[in-house]
């Protein structure tokens, strides 16, 4: 996602750009994007939503998907 594209979202949103973008410029905030940013990477999230299931990516985001994932993960423990 680039800023252009955050803009976007933001202005669909209906959200008052001035204060959007002054809040995105604080520290604070940076530092929790970063945070979050990296996070993603090293659990290889490349785009939103991204559900895991036990730790694992959930490739199949169908109803059916989920119920094969978490059945297969509940038989594990058994």
């Amino acid at each position: 996602m680039n800023d252009s594209k955050v803009q976007e979202i933001a202005k669909e949103l209906g959200l008052n750009l001035e204060q959007f973008n002054q809040d995105l410029k604080d520290p604070k905030l940076e530092s929790l994007i970063e945070r979050d940013m990296n996070d993603a990477q090293q659990v290889d999230v490349r785009g939103i939503p991204t559900i895991f299931v036990n730790g694992k990516v959930l490739l199949n985001r169908t109803f059916q998907g989920f119920q094969q994932v978490i059945e297969s993960e509940l038989k594990k423990k058994r």
